[in-house]
């Protein structure tokens, strides 16, 4: 259903220039209000077929106009020390902030407590820091709800040094056991763990334990292979190879700078011929930079 614009709006407090003043020989035509009207009277009500006393009805809908007028101009009406309010009730402060009640006050509960002080909260702050520490710092039930599971590695276009939030450069770096990034790395399957050494060091209280390491020790980074699970495990190492072959030299005279040798006919022969150098340090294909990181969501 949709929500339609206001079109009217309270023009005028009622009674506001009533007199409060009440002669004991009231003025023809002349507006008073009882500013002495009861909570017992208000409770009470008008009784069926009684004499309407204008004053005290003129004092309620004073009461009722003022408090809707300020309603209808702030949203949420203003503090008061004649007011009872219970813990977890808001009101708007003299500073423009809405609070919220921490304990009870009022006339009827220990009496009037201002909003500043600990009697109140700042709710705006409250409401920031919630929604900051859920949408920002997500809590592992948020983390879920994005499909992001704790202990994912993935390969991100980002610097170091502008990881999104919750993801950790996998350089096996050590984080304190007793941290966020340590309890969330403990947490881990164990077998998870072995798969990717994750391992603690060190003696209570100062012991530390590592991201996993998406590198070989001499710096070079590990290319990621799709497995079974069975035959090779997650988190296993293949060091760089080269595929079995043979090579085939047509038969005839061969010559070198210091000796002499002839292949003729079917038959197998070892010998060592040096070819010129050519290549870089490793054999690898096309490839480009990308970060490996671990989730955390710390």
């Amino acid at each position: 259903m949709a929500i339609l614009e206001r079109t009217i709006s309270m023009i005028a407090q009622w009674a506001k220039n009533a007199k409060t003043a009440i002669p004991t020989t009231k003025a023809q035509n002349t507006a008073y209000r009882n500013t002495n009207l009861t909570t017992t009277q208000i409770e009470d009500g008008q009784g069926f077929d009684s004499q309407i006393d204008s004053p005290n009805y003129n004092q309620r809908d004073w009461l009722i106009t003022g408090l809707l007028m300020q309603l209808e101009q702030y949203g949420i009406l203003p503090y008061s020390k004649i007011t009872n309010y219970d813990t977890n009730s808001l009101c708007l402060g003299v500073n423009g902030i809405i609070y919220q009640a921490v304990t009870p006050s009022g006339p009827a509960n220990g009496g009037a407590k201002a909003t500043n002080t600990v009697a109140w909260k700042d709710y705006t702050e409250f409401i920031f820091n919630k929604l900051f520490n859920e949408a920002i710092k997500p809590t592992e039930q948020t983390i879920n709800n994005y499909k992001t599971p704790l202990g994912n590695i993935q390969l991100l276009p980002f610097r170091v040094t502008s990881l999104p939030f919750g993801y950790y450069f996998c350089n096996g770096d050590n984080y304190l056991l007793s941290g966020k990034q340590g309890q969330v790395l403990n947490s881990l399957p164990a077998t998870y763990k072995t798969d990717f050494n994750i391992t603690i060091t060190g003696t209570v209280p100062n012991q530390n334990i590592n991201v996993p390491n998406m590198f070989y020790s001499d710096g070079r980074g590990y290319f990621i292979r799709a497995i079974n699970g069975t035959s090779r495990l997650v988190g296993s190492i293949q060091l760089d190879n080269f595929k079995s072959h043979t090579h085939t030299y047509p038969g005839g005279n061969w010559t070198g700078n210091n000796y002499s040798s002839v292949i003729q006919g079917a038959s197998t022969h070892q010998f060592t011929y040096t070819l010129y150098a050519a290549g870089g340090s490793e054999t690898m294909p096309i490839n480009i930079g990308f970060m490996p990181c671990i989730f955390l969501g710390v």
